[in-house]
């Protein structure tokens, strides 16, 4: 996992094969793609926007974007 600081903001960034923020056991991998278009018209948004996924306890990368607080909720653990 990458961290930036900008601004006094820190950001997260993930890379294919870092280790799962969540679990630190899987390694990030790139998610099995559903509705490719390639063959029409490369790269299809299908491609392009593929995310992440941990393989062992199947965290995806959206939460990051989500936020902890959402992606705990999500999870049903409860904010301490």
């Amino acid at each position: 996992m990458i961290y930036q600081q900008v601004n006094g903001m820190t950001y997260a960034y993930v890379e294919e094969g870092d280790k799962c923020p969540e679990c630190r056991l899987g390694i990030l991998q790139w998610a099995e793609v559903k509705n490719c278009s390639c063959h029409i018209c490369p790269p299809c948004s299908a491609c392009t926007d593929n995310i992440l996924e941990c393989p062992v306890c199947g965290w995806e990368e959206e939460a990051l974007e989500r936020g902890i607080k959402e992606f705990i909720k999500e999870r049903e653990f409860e904010l301490i």
